[in-house]
């Protein structure tokens, strides 16, 4: 699961996170059938391309009617934003799904669909920045 480091700065989520996130999705699709996923560049880009192979539905490069917008985390809400209310105040009607969702943001804004809730205000780490990390501090140690 998800932990904080030891000051509190880091809420690290982990791949078994990811896991539960895809299988809570693979649920909602079967209430909810998904005409396919386009990712939010660049933290939905990934969670988008594994729903799209978990969940046999086309990624889409751009939001089409009927598809599931995916991001990685919903935190000041400017990203959802958009897909959600357009500049008439008027809701787009799109389902929008996020690992983890800031309850607190400035916007008010909440996906459709998220995993956790984050009001910490803490820097949030996903498993693959994490993997570039852990990649860089090995190629350092081996020069």
């Amino acid at each position: 699961m998800a932990y904080f480091n030891n000051d509190l700065s880091k809420l690290y989520i982990e791949w078994r996170d990811i896991e539960e996130f895809l299988q809570k999705m693979e649920h909602e699709h079967e209430l909810e059938e998904f005409t396919g996923v386009y990712g939010i560049p660049r933290g939905g880009v990934c969670l988008a391309v594994m729903l799209s192979h978990r969940l046999n539905i086309p990624y889409f490069g751009a939001p089409f009617p009927g598809c599931l917008i995916v991001d990685d985390i919903c935190d000041s809400g400017e990203s959802l934003a958009h897909y959600i209310i357009d500049s008439s105040k008027t809701c787009k009607n799109y389902r929008t799904a996020t690992l983890v969702c800031n309850t607190n943001n400035k916007l008010g804004i909440k996906p459709t669909y998220y995993l956790q809730e984050h009001t910490q205000g803490c820097w949030v780490v996903f498993p693959w920045e994490e993997c570039t990390l852990r990649k860089s501090t090995t190629e350092v140690r081996n020069d």
